[in-house]
């Protein structure tokens, strides 16, 4: 090594240990400006854990107009029997139905395929169950979305069809001619309005037996597909007999209306926020619930308070964190087949758009830094974070009914949209596509096919890049009412029982 090398190199060492070893002659004074800001205004973080107190109460005006169509009934020994009936429109398939002239009813069945099971008992996949179905005794509408708005008066208690459930995919329900003739009895004017349809053709109601009295069992079925199928001969314009299917839908998407009605014996198991349980219960649909009272829980924050000599008037709550605790059971196959995976608080109040009571998750569900009460494996708990409502009933002149809380299942919907790519000529991915030097055969020079596919391949290639740039999607949350899940958390009484956690800043202190 040269000697101008080793001198470069003693000197860049010389120059790091300088840093090091010698101390730096500017000093950092951290409480400068102190004397300028009153000891008074001081902000100290601090946190605090508070028993939560919760009952357990039934959702029993739930809301169950949707599009899945489940019917079934199941018995447990927690919860007792449960059971799950339809209740929905029947709608022409398509406006401007002709049934032809001199038309004559050769059969008509509804039509179900089965989407999927729900069983909590060993062996009841393939139980056998009778399905039955009624007629309504009035019209369906709109403001009829929750399971206790259709009643036992509303159907009328002689059977138009009757069928055998099994696990199988498809299901066909044999109905009554005289009832189904009263659907080829509609005029045109009423084929060509389904409002009108609806208001003077009534829908069916569809239930199935329940298990036998003392049994534990039973079976959920879902049903993706629900039709009414009528085959009618007719005279066609060559005056020849032609036979030809008309479907009718069972509760349209579109025009029609489906209501699920819930039925649970487990409102005997209500308990009041007072109690000293060691388990409390969880069931899906409108079964019971964990039970926030709000006025109870304001209590326990103000006696909190009043213990630790805190101002209410000068607390600012920066985090709060319902923490809910559970015991992992014996075969933990249960957590994950039956427990909802997610607790979060929904509320019971009017709805602006239709005036209607609805379960609806806090607001704060949307937050993205917050938790959504998701199932925490590992801590064995759900933790939703509930700042905005904490903050809400502590400020609040008076808590009023809609402040009291249910912990629901969410369910998380997420719709996407996308601006798609014009074929355009004159788009400029598109000019790419039919000018490519890297094609088989090169540039304009030939239109053979294997460059006309060339062509369509790049288009497709281009626009499914451009469709991708130009995808969005929102993610909507709503009160779980469609499935049943079951399962518990810690109660009162238990050692990990559920907390309330905070953390706040208090004003002049």
């Amino acid at each position: 090594m040269s000697l101008s090398k080793i001198e470069s190199a003693l000197g860049f060492l010389v120059l790091l240990l300088s840093v090091f070893v010698f101390p730096s002659c500017i000093d950092t004074n951290y409480t400068l400006g102190d004397s300028l800001v009153p000891t008074s205004n001081n902000l100290y973080v601090e946190t605090a854990s508070i028993d939560l107190k919760i009952g357990m109460k039934s959702s029993a005006d739930i809301q169950s107009s949707s599009y899945f169509y489940a019917v079934g009934s199941v018995a447990s020994e927690q919860f007792g029997l449960t059971t799950v009936d339809l209740a929905a429109t029947v709608t022409p398939s398509d406006t401007g139905i002709k049934f032809g002239t001199d038309p004559r009813l050769v059969d008509a069945y509804i039509f179900l395929e089965l989407d999927n099971t729900d069983t909590f008992t060993p062996g009841q996949d393939n139980i056998t169950q009778n399905l039955y179905v009624y007629p309504m005794a009035r019209a369906m509408d709109s403001t009829m979305v929750t399971c206790s708005s259709v009643s036992d008066k509303d159907y009328i208690h002689e059977p138009i069809g009757k069928a055998l459930l099994t696990s199988r995919d498809t299901v066909i329900v044999p109905l009554d001619m005289e009832w189904a003739r009263k659907l080829m009895s509609a005029t045109k004017a009423e084929l060509d309005s389904m409002p009108l349809f609806i208001k003077n053709h009534y829908g069916v109601y569809l239930t199935t037996d329940e298990p036998i009295e003392g049994t534990i069992g039973g079976r959920l079925n879902n049903f993706s597909t629900a039709n009414v199928i009528l085959k009618v001969n007719s005279v066609n314009k060559q005056n020849l007999r032609r036979d030809t299917t008309i479907t009718f839908n069972i509760g349209s998407i579109y025009n029609g209306v489906s209501t699920q009605i819930f039925k649970h014996s487990s409102k005997a198991l209500e308990v009041g926020p007072d109690n000293n349980e060691e388990v409390l219960y969880y069931e899906g649909l409108a079964g019971i619930k964990p039970f926030i009272d709000a006025e109870v829980l304001r209590n326990s924050i103000e006696d909190w308070a009043d213990e630790n000599g805190i101002d209410m008037d000068k607390i600012i709550i920066t985090r709060a964190t319902f923490e809910l605790p559970f015991e992992f059971p014996d075969d933990y196959r249960t957590v994950d087949n039956y427990y909802p995976q997610g607790l979060y608080p929904a509320v019971y109040s009017k709805d602006s758009t239709d005036n209607v009571k609805r379960y609806t998750l806090l607001g704060s569900i949307y937050d993205d830094t917050y938790n959504k009460g998701d199932i925490n494996r590992s801590l064995l708990c759900y933790r939703p974070d509930v700042t905005y409502y904490i903050h809400s009933i502590i400020t609040k002149d008076e808590i009023i009914e809609e402040d009291n809380i249910w912990l629901i299942a969410p369910f998380e919907y997420v719709e996407t949209s996308s601006s798609s790519m014009s074929d355009s000529y004159y788009n400029p991915y598109m000019y790419n596509s039919y000018y490519n030097p890297y094609s088989y055969y090169g540039g304009y020079g030939y239109y053979g096919y294997n460059s006309y596919n060339n062509y369509y391949n790049n288009m497709y290639y281009y626009q499914s890049l451009y469709n991708m740039a130009n995808t969005s999607s929102t993610t909507y949350y709503y009160v779980d009412y469609m499935n049943y899940a079951i399962g518990q958390i810690n109660g009162n009484g238990a050692k990990r029982h559920p907390k309330l956690n905070l953390t706040y800043v208090v004003l002049d202190k």
